[in-house]
C-alpha cells in the first residue's frame, strides 16, 4: 500500500507496513519509513494493480496522544510493537525596535515585547490490553521543545531616550506514559522499555541601548522564563486476579526523565550628557517540574526469566 498527502504536492507520504490495530474507524498503522502531516491532513491510501496505484480509500490524521483501548490484542510475530506519543516544537523569535529623534526636548523610546505560552499533553495509554512481540515493545511519550529568541531595542534621541527590551516564555505541558488495568505485555526475545521523557533548550539574548543629549536616558532588559511541567509514567493492576504483567526476555526499563537547558543572556547600555543615566538587566527563571515513576500494586515484571517484582 502507499499513502500519499492529498494537501500537497509530493506525491509518496510513506509506504505501509503493518496494521496494528482497527476499532471501528480508527486504525494504528505502522509505516516503512517515518512520515509528517500536518494534524487533521487527509492522506489517500493507494494499492498497485497491475502496473499503476489505484485509490483504494482515504484517512485523516487525528490528534492527541495514542492509546490502545481497553480489550484490544496486538501481536507481532517477528517483529516489534511500538505505542508511541510524540511532540516536537522548534521556534525561532525575532523582535527589534528602533526609535530615534533629532529634536531638542523631545525624545524617543522604544519598547519591543515578546510573549510566548505553549501548553502540551503528551500520552500513551495501554489500558486493559494485551501486546504480543517477538522483539522488543516500546510504549513511550516523550516532547521537545527547542526554543531561540532575541529581543534588541535601541533608543537615540537629542533629548530622553527610553530603550526596553521585555521576553517572557510560560510552558505548561503534561507527560505521560501508563500501563494499566491489568495489561499484559510480552517481549519474547527483546526487551520492555515504558518511558515519559521530556527535553528542552531555551536560549534567550536581550539588548537594550538607550543615547541621549537632554536629562534622562533608560535602558533595561527583561527577560522571564516559567517552566511548569509534569513527567510521570506508571505500571498497576487492577487487583490480585487482574495484574499488570511485563514479561522479557531480555530487560525491562520503567523510567521517567526531564532535561532542561536554559540559557539567558540580557544586558542594557545607558548613556546622556545629561543629568542621569540608567541601565538595568532582571533575570528571572522558574521551575517547577514533578517527574515520577510508579509501579503499582498487582503488577508482575519478569526479566530474562527472572521475576524482578511481583507478588502483592
Amino acid at each position: 500500500l502507499n499513502l500519499a498527502r492529498c494537501s500537497r504536492k509530493e506525491h509518496l507520504f510513506s509506504t505501509f507496513k503493518e496494521l496494528l490495530r482497527f476499532d471501528k474507524r480508527i486504525a494504528d498503522i505502522a509505516l516503512n519509513v517515518f512520515g509528517f502531516s500536518e494534524i487533521s491532513e487527509k492522506i489517500a491510501i493507494s494499492r498497485r494493480i497491475g502496473h499503476s496505484w489505484r485509490l483504494i480509500g482515504w484517512g485523516e490524521v487525528l490528534p492527541g496522544g495514542q492509546t490502545v483501548s481497553s480489550g484490544s490484542s496486538l501481536e507481532s510475530t517477528d517483529g516489534e510493537i511500538n505505542v508511541l506519543a510524540q511532540s516536537v516544537v522548534w521556534m525561532l523569535n525575532t523582535v527589534a525596535a528602533i526609535a530615534a529623534s533629532k529634536g531638542q526636548g523631545g525624545g524617543a523610546g522604544a519598547l519591543p515585547l515578546c510573549v510566548i505560552t505553549t501548553k502540551e499533553d503528551v500520552s500513551a495509554t495501554v489500558d486493559n490490553a494485551v501486546l504480543t512481540a517477538k522483539k522488543n515493545i516500546n510504549i513511550g511519550a516523550s516532547s521537545e521543545n527547542w526554543m531561540l529568541t532575541a529581543v534588541l531595542s535601541s533608543a537615540i534621541s537629542a533629548g530622553s531616550a527610553v530603550g526596553a527590551a521585555i521576553a517572557v516564555h510560560v510552558f505548561e505541558r503534561t507527560v505521560s506514559t501508563k500501563v494499566i488495568n491489568g495489561s499484559k505485555l510480552t517481549s519474547k526475545e527483546g526487551s520492555i522499555d515504558i518511558y515519559a521523557k521530556g527535553d528542552d533548550m531555551t536560549v534567550t539574548v536581550l539588548a537594550a541601548v538607550a543615547g541621549g543629549l537632554g536629562t534622562v536616558a533608560i535602558a533595561g532588559s527583561v527577560p522571564v522564563v516559567v517552566s511548569m511541567s509534569t513527567i510521570e509514567t506508571e505500571v498497576s493492576g487492577v487487583d490480585a486476579d487482574n495484574k499488570a504483567v511485563l514479561n522479557a526476555g531480555d530487560s525491562v526499563g520503567v523510567n521517567s526523565s526531564l532535561k532542561a537547558d536554559n540559557y539567558i543572556a540580557a544586558g542594557s547600555i545607558a548613556a546622556t550628557s545629561g543629568t542621569a543615566a540608567v541601565g538595568a538587566a532582571l533575570d528571572t527563571a522558574v521551575f517547577e517540574n514533578a517527574i515520577r515513576t510508579n509501579i503499582g500494586k498487582h503488577t508482575d515484571i519478569v526479566a530474562n526469566g527472572k521475576t524482578v517484582a511481583g507478588g502483592g
